[in-house]
């Protein structure tokens, strides 16, 4: 069983990856369903499809789909290995990019400050997790009209990408566009 359980994940993240999203939208549902029954609700492979479900239900515009199952596996995920994990922080920090995009602003800006504090305890401030938090805790300021602190953000962001990336990351570069974009 689990082998074709890894099978099947492959040929998900395939499907997506080639633009055939329906069909690894079945894929991945099939999935959820079979970690479900061999390992239950809270098992962090079946919690990882979930995200990548989210991810998949993102990429396809159904924001709405997307916010019900982070917000479920964040929950789950949380009670079955801690807040403190990747994988929670990982389904906390989607969340908040859904519910940003669902103009759920007031929603997700403590989320958001939460998972970059989070991301800075566990992964250290020069991790790449923790600069693209550092940015995307900055665009919902922006969104918010908290200018100052998105700048405050931005500025942290490119610093420390270009010491920890270089200048030609594209990260480091996307921290400089946000930056000149909001200047």
């Amino acid at each position: 069983h689990l082998a074709y359980l890894e099978s099947l994940n492959s040929l998900a993240l395939f499907l997506q990856e080639a633009g055939s999203l329906n069909e690894s939208e079945s894929l991945t549902r099939e999935m959820i369903r079979l970690n479900q029954k061999l390992r239950g609700d809270d098992h962090q492979d079946t919690l990882t499809s979930q995200n990548n479900l989210g991810l998949l239900l993102r990429t396809q515009g159904k924001s709405q789909d997307a916010e019900q199952i982070f917000r479920t596996a964040w929950e789950r995920s949380k009670k079955a290995v801690g807040e403190e994990q990747r994988l929670t922080v990982d389904l906390q920090a989607n969340l908040t990019l859904v519910l940003t995009a669902l103009g759920k602003l007031q929603e997700a800006e403590p989320l958001s400050r939460d998972v970059l504090a989070k991301r800075i305890r566990l992964e250290g401030r020069d991790n790449l997790a923790t600069i693209v938090a550092h940015n995307n805790h900055g665009l919902l300021l922006g969104s918010l009209g908290r200018y100052d602190e998105c700048e405050t953000q931005f500025r942290e962001a490119l610093e420390i990408s270009r010491r920890a990336l270089g200048s030609d990351h594209p990260q480091t570069l996307s921290a400089l566009l946000n930056l000149g974009t909001l200047l």
